[in-house]
């Protein structure tokens, strides 16, 4: 019999805010804009990636001798990011806050710490997690369990009673490693593999149920 949901735990990228697709539209952009060559199957290899993927992908274009932080601090200038709050799922915040009465809920995300706090501060969803882990906190990132495993632990639960929610290739194949269930959010835009997840969703509103169907299986 599986074990009962415990916890909840969310990626960030692509699930609390839908910065996959601006970040690469970005990166096409300055791309194109600087004449540097690139295949596009490289640059949508970047979704759910950390930033170490990013920092491969900077050397591969540009060369291994490339000024990293003059890299993204021209992207930045060229192309800004737009403010985290307008990148957030319609109904999300409603429901993570229903969740957050119900169970614990924690953040595993590759993205930089600052970037984490940046963004649930702009979000105002920074009260609603017990804690969260970035990837820069581990020697491997996804698809290594390593980030799950230490977040299960930092709950005092086993990983089967926890519950990540993921949309990439990487954080469900990290997730699924940990011995985790998974609900994937749908995403058909960068050929992402989400057959190991056991549920999807479109809509935030179908979580709740979701949940409860996997709490009988």
């Amino acid at each position: 019999m599986p074990s009962p949901i415990r916890a909840v735990i969310f990626d960030m990228d692509g699930i609390l805010i839908d910065r996959e697709r601006i970040y690469l539209e970005r990166t096409l952009r300055f791309l194109k804009q600087e004449g540097i060559p690139f295949q596009m199957a490289d640059v949508l290899a970047l979704a759910g990636g950390s930033s170490a993927h990013a920092e491969r992908f900077v050397r591969k274009v540009a060369g291994s001798d490339v000024n990293m932080a003059d890299f993204f601090r021209r992207m930045d200038a060229c192309c800004p990011m737009p403010d985290a709050a307008q990148l957030m799922f319609p109904h999300e915040r409603e429901v993570l806050t229903w969740l957050a009465e119900r169970y614990p809920l924690a953040l595993a995300s590759s993205s930089r710490m600052e970037r984490i706090q940046e963004v649930l501060s702009a979000c105002r969803l920074d009260g609603l997690f017990r804690f969260c882990l970035s990837g820069e906190m581990f020697t491997e990132s996804k698809p290594s369990p390593q980030i799950y495993l230490t977040a299960a632990k930092m709950l005092a639960l086993p990983p089967q009673a926890c519950v990540a929610i993921e949309d990439s290739t990487y954080g469900i194949l990290a997730a699924k490693r940990a011995g985790m269930r998974v609900i994937a959010r749908k995403d058909e835009r960068f050929g992402f593999d989400q057959s190991q997840a056991d549920a999807c969703f479109s809509d935030y509103r179908e979580l709740p149920d979701i949940l409860c169907a996997l709490q009988n299986r």
